[in-house]
């Protein structure tokens, strides 16, 4: 093998490595791109999810808030039995009362 012809092999071998540098650098910007878009993407889905902390701190608001409305409801629910034991006894006192009026003008007429 003579000189020129390994001075063509060296530059065709230097070509086909251009080529391939080439050929990589545009793969690894196909790649770049393809993870730009990803990572835009996994930001917007981000930006509308909620951290575990701050679902953490509604369950607990949550939880407060209805242990707060269970609290109420049993203190309306203690009145209206307070009020219907107090009516209920009102109510025996009147006929009671009528009744031994009733005796009354019975016995006064009879």
């Amino acid at each position: 093998m003579n000189d020129h012809d390994r001075l063509t092999r060296v530059e065709e071998r230097q070509k086909a490595d251009r080529n391939a540098r080439k050929l990589q650098a545009r793969e690894y910007e196909r790649r770049l791109e393809i993870l730009n878009g990803e990572n835009q993407r996994i930001a917007q889905i981000q930006s509308h999810s909620v951290t575990a902390e701050k679902f953490e701190d509604y369950k607990d608001t949550q939880a407060t808030a209805s242990g707060l409305a269970l609290e109420l409801v049993n203190a309306r629910l203690i009145a209206m039995e307070n009020w219907k034991a107090k009516a209920t006894g009102i109510g025996l006192v009147l006929v009671l009362i009528s009744g031994v009026i009733g005796a009354a003008i019975a016995r006064a007429l009879g």
